[in-house]
C-alpha cells in the first residue's frame, strides 16, 4: 500500500505513476492506493500562496527472490589495492538483493568482495554508474572496466563512469576491499528515463 504525507495538513498532493513530474493537473492524493507492478511514485506538495515543494520520488519493487539480486564471494586478508580474487580462498558465499555491506556480516576487520550478476537495461543509450567506497572498488559492465576507484580512502569521494548499453542483460561485477576502519560502499546510476539512483533489485538478477 502506499501511503503520501505531508506535514502541512492543508496543503494538496499531487502524484505522478509514469516517472513524470508532477504537477497541479496531475493525480490529487487522496487516500493510500495498492500497485501491482514496479512502480515510479513521485509526487509534490502544492499549498496556496506558495512555491510547491521539489519532487519526491520513491521506487516500488517487486523482486523474486530466486532470480533477483546479487551472488557475493567473501574472502579475508590485508590489502593496500584489490587483490586477485582468483588466487584467494572464499571463506563464505551467499546473495544480496543490491549493492551494499549491510547484510554482510564480516567476521574481521580486512576484508573483500566480489559482487556478480546480471543487470536488465530496457532503453539503448549512455549510462552513467557511480561509486562511494571506503576502501577500494572497481566495477565491470560485459567484462569492460567502467570505474577504478581502487586504493584505501575515505566513503567522501565519488567516483562516475559511462558506458553505452543497449537494450537487454549485461553481466556486471563489483570488485571491493576494506583495509580496516571505516568501511561503506554505495552504487548507483542514471541514464534515459532514470533519474539518478541506487540500483533497484529488479533490475538486478542472479547468474
Amino acid at each position: 500500500m502506499v501511503n503520501i504525507t505531508s506535514d502541512v495538513a492543508e496543503a494538496k498532493i499531487y502524484y505522478t505513476t509514469n516517472n513524470s513530474e508532477p504537477d497541479s493537473n496531475s493525480l490529487l492524493f487522496k487516500n493510500p492506493f495498492y500497485v501491482s507492478q514496479p512502480t515510479v511514485i513521485r509526487a509534490r506538495v502544492f499549498l496556496t500562496g506558495y512555491e510547491s515543494s521539489f519532487t519526491k520520488t520513491n521506487y516500488i519493487d517487486f523482486i523474486n527472490p530466486e532470480v533477483n539480486g546479487l551472488t557475493y564471494k567473501y574472502y579475508e586478508g590485508i590489502w593496500t589495492k584489490l587483490p586477485e580474487f582468483s588466487k584467494l580462498p572464499v571463506v563464505k558465499s551467499g546473495t544480496v538483493y543490491e549493492f551494499g555491506l549491510d547484510k554482510i556480516i564480516p567476521t574481521r576487520d580486512e576484508f573483500a568482495l566480489s559482487f556478480d550478476g546480471m543487470i536488465q537495461i530496457k532503453n539503448d543509450g549512455i549510462y552513467e554508474f557511480y561509486i562511494q567506497s571506503n576502501d577500494g572498488s572497481r566495477l565491470f559492465i560485459n567484462n569492460e572496466l567502467v570505474i577504478d576507484h581502487d586504493g584505501p580512502h575515505g566513503a567522501d569521494i565519488e567516483k562516475k563512469g559511462k558506458i553505452k548499453l543497449s537494450k537487454g542483460i549485461h553481466p556486471l561485477r563489483l570488485n571491493y576491499f576494506q583495509a580496516g576502519g571505516g568501511l561503506y560502499l554505495r552504487v548507483q546510476y542514471s541514464g534515459p528515463d532514470i533519474e539518478k539512483q541506487g540500483v533497484p533489485a529488479m533490475v538486478l538478477f542472479q547468474k
